[in-house]
């Protein structure tokens, strides 16, 4: 155990464990991208695309080729996609790591094609249709073409065809309908100008994963699934696949302080909170500094036991003050920020609600400040 007074705690089983209820999810025609950019979700990006691999990933997804050629450094040979948009001077670094990449103009899958011929190799690429999403893409008379020039480069393999879903469900799950039906359309033009199919074809992020399984193709994307996180908080808790999905990461720390708050006093920047009653506050060594979010009107809790301990004022940097007042615990005792502590549970869907921010926020946005312990 480290001897900082607060930790990040990562369980590499339950990766590999949330991939297998996925891979299951998804069935046996259906392979699974275990997507591991920014630092793996805030988990750690080797580790976790190992214990990803280790659960049955077909392949891992990254934002660019500095994190793919940080996963080929580390030992991992399985294949390995760029998702996000890369410069034609990147080319060289593709080639040369093995790595695939989304290609979206013709310049870069020329640079590409220029490498692969001066290194005698091949560059694999995966070709992204604009569906609807107005980001990284090109429309169909666009992808005809680059598709055109794949087919005449013998160092080019096309091996995807994507697309990326760009709403969430309830209202505008009449948009994710319409984005893979455009998607699907344009499948069939783009097939009839390929020798060979490529290996996978893919348009499901975790939310399209979990509530649409007509865009699951051959592949899906699974980011915060595979870190056991929902997707969206209009998922029921008892979707078929999130009550497989075992939560990964948790945030602890040990009480650095514990004093008593006399009645009327403020507490934290700005006063936001005053307490009515004499108090026991408690010192947690965690802050907005290391990752944890600083709501923007106050309010969360930490957990101490079975206990919920409402945070006091304003999250600060370094720090926050909690109330304890009841509770039979002293400086050193171990307290919950995010995961699970006897009966009770916060997760990053909790923490993303009190703050008016997005799940993803909550693991990404962690940072290096805070030691990580990794259990398997």
């Amino acid at each position: 155990m480290t001897s900082h007074p607060a930790w990040i705690q990562v369980d590499l089983e339950a990766i590999a464990s949330n991939v297998r209820a996925i891979s299951e999810f998804v069935g046996p025609n259906v392979e699974v991208m275990a997507v591991v950019k920014a630092n793996g979700y805030g988990h750690g990006l080797g580790q976790a695309a190992r214990a990803a691999l280790s659960g049955g990933a077909a392949c891992l997804g990254v934002a660019n080729p500095d994190e793919g050629i940080r996963l080929r450094q580390t030992g991992v040979t399985s294949p390995i996609v760029i998702l996000g948009a890369t410069l034609p001077h990147a080319a060289a670094t593709i080639v040369e790591a093995d790595l695939a990449a989304t290609v979206s103009s013709l310049p870069v899958l020329l640079a590409l094609r220029s490498e692969a011929d001066r290194h005698n190799r091949t560059a694999r690429v995966h070709l992204k249709l604009e569906t609807g999403m107005g980001r990284v893409g090109t429309y169909l008379e666009e992808t005809v073409e680059i598709l055109k020039v794949c087919e005449q480069s013998s160092p080019i393999e096309v091996e995807g065809i994507s697309t990326h879903v760009g709403w969430g469900i309830g209202e505008q799950s009449a948009a994710i309908t319409a984005q893979i039906r455009t998607f699907t359309g344009a499948l069939d033009t783009l097939l009839d100008h390929l020798q060979d199919r490529p290996r996978w074809i893919h348009a499901a992020n975790s939310l399209v994963t979990a509530a649409e399984p007509s865009a699951h193709f051959n592949l899906i994307r699974a980011g915060l699934l595979t870190f056991g996180i929902s997707p969206s908080q209009q998922l029921p808790d008892l979707h078929p696949l999130l009550k497989t999905l075992k939560p990964v990461l948790s945030i602890h720390a040990r009480l650095t302080q514990v004093r008593t708050l006399r009645r009327g006093q403020t507490v934290s920047y700005g006063g936001t909170t005053v307490v009515d009653r004499e108090t026991t506050a408690a010192i947690v060594p965690v802050g907005y500094g290391d990752g944890y979010p600083r709501y923007p009107k106050g309010g969360g809790d930490v957990l101490l036991g079975d206990h919920r301990c409402p945070i006091l004022g304003t999250v600060c940097m370094d720090q926050m003050v909690i109330d304890i007042t009841g509770q039979p615990a002293d400086v050193g005792h171990e307290v919950v920020l995010l995961g699970a502590s006897g009966n009770e549970q916060i997760t990053a869907s909790d923490l993303a609600a009190a703050a008016g921010r997005l799940s993803y926020e909550m693991v990404t946005g962690l940072v290096a400040r805070l030691p990580y312990v990794y259990t398997s």
